[in-house]
């Protein structure tokens, strides 16, 4: 019999006047750092959560658990790692946006057009 799944939490933030406080879009976007970070390092066990360390981000075995691991961040945390190529590659000039189909307008009855 196979054995049950092991749910972990992981938590995102920093260490503020001694206490830990998540922002929660520094968090959102270390998440998705994080299940990234996974996929290309191929992750395969929870003990190697433990190595992510991405954006500032570094395992705190002081404040984490069995099932809670928690990554705390040094000064200021990259807002998104990876946010530069999605930027990059969102404004590649216009023609993205130009290949588009165009929404019809009420009354309008000319075909639109697809790009081939």
């Amino acid at each position: 019999m196979a054995a049950a799944p092991r749910y972990v939490t992981c938590l995102f933030g920093s260490m503020k006047s001694g206490k830990f406080t998540q922002r929660s879009t520094e968090a959102k976007a270390a998440r998705g750092t994080f299940v990234r970070w996974c996929a290309e390092n191929n992750v395969r066990h929870v003990s190697d959560f433990q190595h992510f360390d991405i954006g500032g981000y570094q395992y705190n075995e002081a404040l984490s658990s069995e099932d809670t691991f928690v990554f705390t961040h040094q000064g200021r945390p990259l807002r998104c790692p990876m946010g530069a190529a999605i930027v990059r590659l969102g404004s590649v000039s216009g023609a993205a946006q130009e290949a588009s189909p165009r929404k019809a307008r009420s009354g309008d009855s000319r075909r639109l057009r697809r790009p081939i």
